[in-house]
């Protein structure tokens, strides 16, 4: 009776083992090159492929069911990617003498998080960090996409609440740098930003506090300036800029339901929005060069 006692015992002991079991797959090809995983909880995975000269790689997941990908082609990257809670998913790809850090974390824990960062080009870097808006729910099901190609491009993407979206793409130029912060230090969710650069020396900034709004920004050419601000719900914000010579756009919304439209063709337009209230609408239409416009709408 005592045999099948242990023998039911060890049989339970090893389905545990199992159920916790974590999966790391390291590939370092070339010369110089570090990785570092530390996985704890269960059913992690970890994938890190590093194929050239001098590259780094830190990957550290803890809770369950939370997947790394990071692959470096080229010489001298440097990824650090760390990741808590549950179902959170970070992919990192890399060219040459890139820079990446992701965090999807909570004092608690961050959970669905998915994060994708790819870097095609020299000197790109990238910082994406993902957290539950209290940090003990563990609500967050946010997700960032930033795509840099060229060289000398920065992207910061702090995404703090639920249900976010951010896309990123910075493309065609160098020198480029974009900001996007949803929920930052307020209670924010379902807010929706997208930025395109197409061009060189290009500055975006989105700051989404509050609930459904969307932001796009949209920059082609050289040396174009973009500041979105939005708080409360339901805004709507589209900046096209397209120049090569400092167009200027800045946009603030707060209170409910704004609609905000911005286009500037041609070069050194400054357009200035600022609603306050309720349901406002603005349409700014600037071809040419050297325009200026100023909007001031509230319900006062």
């Amino acid at each position: 009776m005592k045999k099948v006692v242990l023998s039911t015992a060890s049989l339970l002991c090893g389905a545990i083992m199992v159920a916790q079991s974590n999966s790391s797959d390291v590939l370092s090809q070339g010369n110089d090159n570090t990785s570092f995983v530390m996985q704890t909880g269960m059913t992690n995975d970890s994938d890190v492929d590093q194929i050239g000269d001098r590259n780094d790689s830190d990957v550290n997941q803890s809770g369950t069911s939370n997947e790394s990908i990071v692959f470096e082609l080229g010489d001298d990257n440097l990824s650090d990617v760390d990741q808590s809670g549950e179902g959170n998913k970070s992919e990192v790809w890399q060219g040459r003498d890139n820079r990446v850090l992701i965090e999807n974390d909570g004092s608690k824990f961050s959970n669905d998080n998915d994060s994708y960062v790819v870097q095609d080009g020299m000197n790109n870097t990238s910082y994406v960090r993902q957290r539950d808006q209290n940090w003990f729910t563990g609500l967050a099901s946010n997700e960032s996409h930033v795509s840099q190609i060229g060289d000398e491009n920065e992207s910061i993407v702090w995404q703090q609440g639920v249900d976010h979206y951010s896309n990123v793409e910075q493309k065609g130029g160098n020198s480029n740098e974009s900001e996007v912060y949803q929920g930052y230090g307020n209670w924010s969710s379902n807010d929706v930003s997208y930025v395109t650069q197409d061009g060189s020396d290009n500055d975006s900034r989105v700051v989404q506090n509050g609930t459904l709004q969307t932001s796009t920004v949209v920059q082609t050419g050289d040396a174009n300036w973009s500041d979105v601000d939005q708080s409360g719900e339901g805004h709507t914000s589209l900046v096209t800029q397209n120049g090569f010579d400092i167009n200027m756009s800045d946009v603030d919304q707060s209170g409910l339901g704004h609609m905000s439209t911005v286009n500037q063709q041609g070069d050194t337009n400054h357009s200035w929005v600022t609603q306050t209230g309720n349901t406002h609408t603005s349409i700014v239409n600037q071809i040419g060069d050297l325009n200026t416009s100023t909007v001031i709408q509230n319900n006062l």
